[in-house]
């Protein structure tokens, strides 16, 4: 069973929006966009006054969105009262003890969460764990007993970048089983969302980089024991190549990993995919864009899917102590209005991870994060299509 969060009470009028999706709103104010075909265009403006655009971010130059009409940029966010809201599963008051200096970014799921909370077109849940059983339809059963027993050895530990304890087992199960719910939701409602997740590191025998347990392996695995049968797609934009994703999914025809990330980047001994586009380091918004609708096009060609799981990774922002690429905050909102107009274009369910995110501020990275997430939420007709 999933448990509602209940939202604190703030002081702003319903119509209010976040300063982080104010920032989205400024940095794709420009781009040219074309309403849906079936949605009158006085439907989308009458939502216009709700929100502001103040400007707080550089905007992302016109030549790198796509082109048709243009819209207010208000009309890109969720409206101040939806009809249905996206759910969201968060796992955030499951934390682990780390040593002093560790990278990885646990703050972070807090921060993403508080930011959510502030979404009126989101309902934030928590859910229900998985159990080791579930675990056990994809990872090799020695594995599982050495990470839910604390057996791994030194040379297991430096791989996964984390100090192994009991609580950071239970905080697998506990962040896994919001990807399940996720999928089950995305399914149910067209769209939905993980404030975690992506652990595109974990192969069926070992983990590393940070992540233990397949989420997304295991979420689709319990899919499939629901009796889902369709086609799926892992669309994996973080900056680092998914070989987990790759290992779970290697036997698996109706399953397509797809993975955009920095060439030179880690992991450094990788699995092939279905889709591999390698990165340059250095490269920029426009190149990046570009790549990205090339990779979307060879996906479309391996369609048609049922549901696209989207590792919207933070790290290939400029800023990011582990990214090596050069995006812009408005790059990777545009990367994520691709994306999702995309998937909503050929008529698959959402679900989306978070994936990684390794910048400082860590504030900075909560906010990509969250313009995620409000855009996976955006009413399918107020999203502009992908081209």
């Amino acid at each position: 069973m999933s448990k509602k969060i209940t939202k604190p009470c703030a002081a702003a009028t319903p119509t209010s929006v976040p300063p982080f999706v104010q920032s989205a709103a400024v940095m794709i104010a420009p781009a040219p966009m074309k309403l849906s075909a079936n949605v009158p265009a006085s439907s989308a403006s009458s939502r216009a006054s709700a929100f502001s655009t103040t400007r707080l971010l550089p905007e992302l130059p016109p030549a790198l969105m796509t082109t048709s009409r243009s819209l207010p940029a208000s009309q890109l966010l969720p409206a101040a009262t939806p009809p249905t809201a996206m759910r969201a599963f968060t796992h955030d008051r499951w934390t682990f003890p780390l040593q002093p200096g560790n990278r990885f970014p646990q703050e972070k799921y807090r921060l993403v969460r508080e930011r959510v909370e502030q979404l009126d077109a989101v309902e934030l849940l928590e859910a229900a764990p998985i159990a080791w059983s579930d675990a056990l339809l994809v990872h090799d059963a020695e594995w599982l007993r050495r990470i839910r027993y604390g057996l791994l050895t030194r040379r297991e530990e430096a791989a996964l970048g984390l100090p192994w304890s009991p609580e950071l087992a239970e905080r697998t199960l506990h962040a896994t089983g919001s990807t399940v719910a996720a999928a089950r939701a995305a399914l149910a409602d067209g769209a939905a969302a993980a404030l975690g997740g992506g652990t595109h590191h974990a192969r069926r025998s070992v983990g590393r980089g940070y992540c233990l347990v397949n989420d997304v392996a295991v979420a689709t695995a319990l899919l499939r024991a629901d009796g889902y049968r369709e086609r799926i797609l892992v669309l994996d934009l973080d900056v680092h190549q998914g070989d987990g994703n790759a290992d779970c999914f290697a036997a698996d025809a109706s399953v397509v990993v797809a993975s955009i990330h920095g060439a030179r980047n880690y992991p450094f001994e990788r699995i092939l995919g279905d889709l591999d586009v390698d990165v340059p380091d250095r490269t920029g918004d426009a190149a990046y864009l570009a790549l990205v609708e090339g990779l979307l096009s060879e996906c479309a060609a391996r369609g048609p899917f049922g549901l696209v799981f989207l590792l919207a990774g933070a790290d290939p922002w400029e800023g990011d102590r582990l990214g090596r690429l050069a995006l812009t905050e408005a790059g990777l909102v545009e990367r994520d209005r691709r994306a999702i107009a995309w998937v909503r274009q050929h008529d698959a369910a959402l679900c989306v991870t978070l994936a990684g995110g390794y910048g400082e501020p860590i504030e900075t990275t909560a906010d990509i994060h969250a313009r995620t997430i409000a855009l996976a939420a955006t009413p399918p007709e107020l999203l502009p299509a992908a081209r």
